[in-house]
């Protein structure tokens, strides 16, 4: 579920990946604020508590595929652990957590990113994983990819919204059983209009952003 929340000057919205049907975007889109140069690269800390064995390192790799693509410039960067298990902007921490009973959460919600700004700048975010639903890295038709949500939550993180291109990261149905795991030009297209290489420029027809704090909806897979 999407909802913004206006603190003064700060906006903050969250984007869900869920269990129902979505109205699709016209290929990618973006969020609307974006991080400013001298926030890059963007850290981040991992609370493992109650997460299976393998979740820092799927987070870890999520944004590091991100990170290590040289068609944008962008980066995330892994500092630690915490304890926090909240999303809240005061803390200064951008957080992903593991939520084991996925209480407080929308039983159909798989994954939420929260993000906050200051105009266009975007300024925090944490996400969250719903552990109460079929997680697997070896999905099969009645569970859903740990890698494939988690590359696509840090998109969010970064400042895309959703897709309607059926092989984008960004996507915006997480299909049961379904493995995506890797950038189409589709979402690195998305990611250069925010962040562009000096090579590169600004891509042609697209705009930076989008009106503050705007969000362009849910994530939700079918069955």
């Amino acid at each position: 579920m999407a909802r913004t929340i206006l603190l003064r000057a700060l906006s903050g919205a969250a984007l869900a990946v869920t269990l129902l049907a979505a109205g699709p975007a016209s290929a990618y889109q973006l969020i609307g604020p974006k991080w400013q140069r001298a926030d890059v690269p963007v850290d981040y800390r991992i609370n493992p508590n109650g997460a299976p064995r393998e979740f820092t390192e799927v987070v870890r790799t999520a944004a590091s595929v991100w990170s290590s693509d040289n068609r944008f410039d962008f980066s995330f960067r892994h500092v630690g652990s915490s304890d926090v298990a909240h999303a809240t902007y005061t803390d200064r921490t951008h957080v992903v957590y593991w939520n084991r009973s996925g209480a407080g959460m929308d039983p159909t919600t798989l994954a939420t990113t929260f993000h906050w700004n200051r105009g266009n700048a975007m300024i925090a975010f944490d996400m969250v994983f719903n552990g109460s639903v079929p997680w697997s890295l070896n999905p099969n038709s009645r569970q859903y990819d740990l890698r494939s949500v988690a590359l696509h939550e840090f998109g969010h993180a970064l400042g895309l919204a959703h897709s309607d291109k059926y092989s984008a990261v960004m996507y915006y149905k997480t299909p049961l059983g379904t493995r995506r795991r890797s950038l189409t030009t589709d979402d690195v297209a998305g990611a250069a209009t925010l962040y562009p290489t000096s090579a590169s420029g600004p891509l042609p027809g697209r705009p930076d952003l989008l009106a503050p704090g705007r969000s362009t909806g849910d994530t939700r897979p079918s069955f």
